[in-house]
């Protein structure tokens, strides 16, 4: 229903971001917020500027997240599950398409341009590779339920479907203005560079286009970039796509609402040449948190609701690859000009990515990943975690017992593992490149408390069980302690020649 301004702001606590609170709310309405309004088919709710902006976080304001976030719930079908994730994708890809082209563009002599797009391009396989998987496992997961309507590219003839175009729309295959923006850049600038330049762009383009044809050739629609994708290979020389641009395209401006992501060009006057690379890095990683918070919600979901153990650790092994993406994506900032940077920082005083409630979000969802399997051990949620770690040591030792909680149990360690290893380790060994390993970060955060969260785990319970089962398969096997060894070393002993002839061939 009706929710009226001064009820929102009840609700607030001053530290969630107001958008939050809307979306919790209110699953149709008119959103009207800083500008950029956004159609759904009953309510109505108009926000202040002014009022949005106190409650938003500033970092959230610096990189423009607001206005982006909101367009990943246009709830353009009636049961969106693949869309929003496929519209952030879509968007952090739109930005490496619009860096690389502001990239070409650079006047400065001193910035190394074949470097940062190679990072950029390299960056954009990656997420073109996890998107296309992401489809296709809910698509897997589809055909195993039997849930209809769920997916970008099988309902399409059915009622309730993503929106499409037909081959009548002229521009159907070119949609997207981030490409228009590298078109416009290549254009100008290809025949100028040398020739070294020339063929690593000319990679690059092979690379981008053959990683988008190999993974989505498959699908039963064309998403709607085909037309400019062929276009930038001709640019740089390469022969166009081979695919024609019949049959029917996804609706990419309705879904993926591109333009949001080339309006952050000219949101601000940029007065430093650094300031939008490093906002948009810091707006990808947030459109890739927000899709992997949801694949943790499903699968906390797939676990509590539907007992989908496999399903649920499908989920978790996918959020944690997008965790170990956003580590690497992190470090493309490691090509930032640190002169430029270090104005950047001054100015920043009091704004970090560490201010990112998406990111704060996701790692605590993570973290309640072990619920499900806690009460599937116990029965219930315990207090008494030895009582846990002991249960946990059990489903260790005797994997065939439980196998569909065993892998489970194997999915939270690698998310584990993700977001120690991979996103706090890349981001400790990001700021020791750009700050220097003592130094202070924009709010005064030395950058060894990054290396010092290297050292926590997401799950204490699992840790603490693995040193009980080590412990404990050392006394129940300590009558074979070193025995593989002691026969190696009795082959050294016995037969010298014969091994130094096996090493002969070997080489």
């Amino acid at each position: 229903g009706h929710v009226a301004e001064d009820q929102l702001y009840k609700i607030a606590d001053g530290e969630q971001s107001i958008l939050n609170i809307i979306w919790e709310l209110s699953s149709s309405a008119e959103l009207q917020v800083f500008g950029l309004s956004l159609s759904r088919p009953h309510t109505i709710i108009h926000i202040q500027m002014s009022t949005v902006s106190r409650l938003c976080s500033r970092y959230e304001r610096y990189i423009s997240l607001p206005e982006v976030r909101q367009t990943w719930y246009t709830n353009l079908t009636d049961d969106p599950k693949l869309e929003p994730c496929f519209a952030a994708g879509m968007q952090a890809i739109e930005l490496g398409f619009i860096l690389i082209s502001q990239i070409l563009l650079d006047k400065r002599s001193y910035v190394f341009k074949r470097f940062r797009t190679e990072l950029i391009a390299n960056d954009i396989q990656h997420q073109i590779k996890l998107l296309a998987g992401l489809v296709d496992g809910e698509l897997e997961e589809e055909r195993i339920t039997g849930e209809k309507n769920r997916s970008l590219t099988k309902a399409l003839s059915l009622e309730n479907g993503p929106p499409i175009l037909n081959h009548n729309k002229p521009d159907r295959a070119a949609q997207s203005p981030g490409l228009d923006l590298l078109i416009a850049a290549l254009s100008s600038q290809f025949s100028h560079m040398e020739t070294h330049e020339r063929q690593s762009v000319r990679k690059m383009i092979t690379c981008i286009v053959g990683e988008f044809e190999t993974r989505f050739r498959g699908w039963e629609v064309k998403i709607g970039i085909e037309e400019q994708l062929s276009k930038i290979r001709e640019l740089v020389g390469l022969t166009p796509l081979s695919s024609t641009y019949g049959g029917n395209y996804l609706d990419y401006r309705a879904l993926v609402c591109p333009e949001i992501m080339a309006e952050t060009l000219t949101y601000y006057p940029y007065t430093n040449q650094e300031d939008f690379f490093f906002r948009s890095i810091h707006l990808g990683t947030e459109c890739w948190a927000f899709i992997a918070h949801r694949m943790i919600k499903s699968a906390l979901e797939q676990a509590r609701t539907y007992g989908s153990w496999y399903n649920a650790a499908a989920h978790i092994l996918s959020a944690a690859n997008i965790i170990n993406y956003l580590g690497d994506h992190a470090k493309i900032l490691t090509s930032v000009v640190l002169r430029e940077y270090m104005e950047i920082k001054v100015e920043l005083e009091g704004i970090s990515g560490a201010g990112s409630t998406s990111l704060k979000e996701l790692i605590k969802a993570a973290a309640d990943l072990i619920n499900p399997l806690e009460k599937a051990l116990l029965g219930e949620i315990t207090e008494d975690k030895d009582v846990l770690t002991d249960a946990v040591v059990e489903l260790y030792s005797n994997p065939d017992k439980n196998a569909h909680l065993y892998n489970y149990a194997k999915a939270l360690e690698s998310i584990d593992e993700a977001i120690i290893g991979g996103f706090y380790y890349n981001h400790y060994r990001l700021a020791s490149n750009v700050l220097g390993s003592s130094s202070r970060g924009t709010i005064k955060l030395d950058v060894q408390y990054l290396k010092k969260k290297c050292d926590t785990v997401i799950f204490p319970v699992l840790d603490s069980a693995r040193i009980r089962l080590h412990s404990k398969y050392d006394k129940i096997l300590e009558n074979r302690r070193g025995r593989m060894t002691h026969e190696i070393d009795e082959m050294l002993r016995d037969k010298p020649q014969v091994l130094q002839s096996r090493k002969l061939i070997a080489l």
